[in-house]
């Protein structure tokens, strides 16, 4: 009797060691089904992120470019412009009184000292920011004069940033001639399509 016993113990102990095939196979199914619904979310979330790290950067390109001309006494732009393939990119740079933004060219524009955004940024323009120069791949400005004040067009002029693989829209536009910057959502009125 006792033999029979600890046989049958023995399978007992054997069988619970393991996972049979199909709980495994449920739990592969329930973790697949999960993943589904949550990839959606995450690749939003990861959409969101990279707008608004890029808003971030535009905005404090062009609050460089206005702190940079009141500490200097000098012209500053905030410069932005869009290779052929793609690439947003940024650029703060010090442009003497004496310079004419005409005079830029694709060769001077190439020499700036530009920024990459992440790389599925794209950038476009609030109302009208201007040309710089010559320059190449729709490259625009915002400039600030000796004193840190707004220059170079209308008010609520500024950068539309937008992500290629969706996500919606941020702006980073100025709202006063004293050069101030807000950083807007697709939401809010200063940041139209």
């Amino acid at each position: 009797m006792e033999v029979g016993r600890m046989k049958i113990q023995r399978r007992r102990s054997r069988n619970a060691w393991g996972f049979t095939m199909i709980e495994i196979l449920v739990v592969v199914i329930v973790v697949g089904l999960l993943a589904t619904i949550a990839a959606p979310a995450w690749q939003g979330f990861l959409n969101n992120q990279r707008l608004g790290t890029a808003q971030n950067e535009v905005y404090l390109a062009i609050r460089a470019a206005q702190s940079n001309a009141r500490r200097t006494k000098e012209r500053w732009f905030a410069s932005f412009r869009t290779l052929p393939s793609g690439q947003s990119q940024f650029a703060v740079l010090r442009v003497p009184e004496n310079l004419s933004v005409s005079g830029f060219t694709s060769n001077s524009c190439d020499s700036f000292p530009w920024r990459n955004l992440e790389s599925s940024i794209r950038v476009s323009y609030v109302s009208s920011v201007p040309t710089l120069g010559a320059c190449a791949n729709d490259a625009r400005y915002i400039g600030f004069d000796k004193d840190g004040n707004y220059t170079t067009g209308l008010l609520n002029a500024g950068v539309r940033i937008r992500s290629a693989n969706g996500g919606g829209r941020r702006c980073v536009v100025i709202t006063t001639i004293l050069g101030s910057v807000r950083q807007l959502t697709e939401v809010d009125s200063g940041c139209p399509a």
